[in-house]
């Protein structure tokens, strides 16, 4: 005997044995569509860290590499005033060349600091940002040459905002990445200059968030 594969609804109609599979097909598609979609999603996640965990190897590399640089120029000329006391005379003239190059060339980068917090914070790429940092080198080396007073940190900042922010222009990131890498380079830079890595990773957290 044929049997009846029919139940009862609650509104007195009925579905078949075959409604229930059909439904059932429908519900395991869906499921398998938001895995598809979940997997597609963490994998799209997992390339952009780990685009963001190498291009802040390659910022903290060539800060290593500027830090050093940087560095041994400052000791250079250290080590050259001290035994060439007249270069104490050249000290107004290279003020002055300093004020001048950055009132006239230094575009944006005679904002310093500012400008390095204003790229972390708003993600804002600057054109005229890569000047930053051979000014900032120079005019630094220069200045202690002559014996003026110029400290490391601001230098160093600048000189990692610089880099970062130019490779984050190149690697087209998006506004929370670049802020990543612009937090990486800062804090490398410090860190690089005194030697202190755990320091520049707070230093650089609070020029990022503060």
């Amino acid at each position: 005997e044929a049997q009846d594969h029919s139940q009862s609804l609650d509104d007195g109609g009925f579905f078949s044995l075959n409604d229930v599979i059909m439904a059932g097909r429908q519900q395991l598609t869906r499921s398998e569509h938001l895995l598809a979609a979940d997997t597609r999603r963490n994998a799209r996640n997992l390339l952009a860290s780990a685009k963001l965990l190498a291009l802040v190897v390659i910022v903290s590399l060539a800060m290593g590499v500027a830090a050093w640089a940087f560095l041994a120029s400052l000791n250079i000329a250290t080590d050259y005033r001290e035994h060439h006391a007249w270069v104490y005379a050249l000290l107004p003239v290279v003020g002055i060349a300093t004020a001048w190059v950055y009132k006239n060339h230094g575009l944006a980068a005679k904002r310093g600091n500012n400008l390095v917090i204003d790229s972390a914070l708003g993600g804002v790429l600057f054109i005229d940002e890569a000047y930053m940092a051979v000014l900032t080198f120079v005019c630094s080396t220069l200045t202690h040459l002559t014996g003026g007073s110029a400290g490391r940190e601001g230098a160093a900042v600048q000189i990692g905002g610089t880099i970062a922010s130019n490779i984050s222009s190149l690697a087209h990131l998006k506004k929370h990445d670049h802020h990543d890498l612009m937090l990486a380079g800062i804090s490398s830079a410090f860190g690089a200059v005194f030697g202190s890595p755990l320091a520049g990773a707070f230093f650089g957290m609070e020029m990022c968030f503060i």
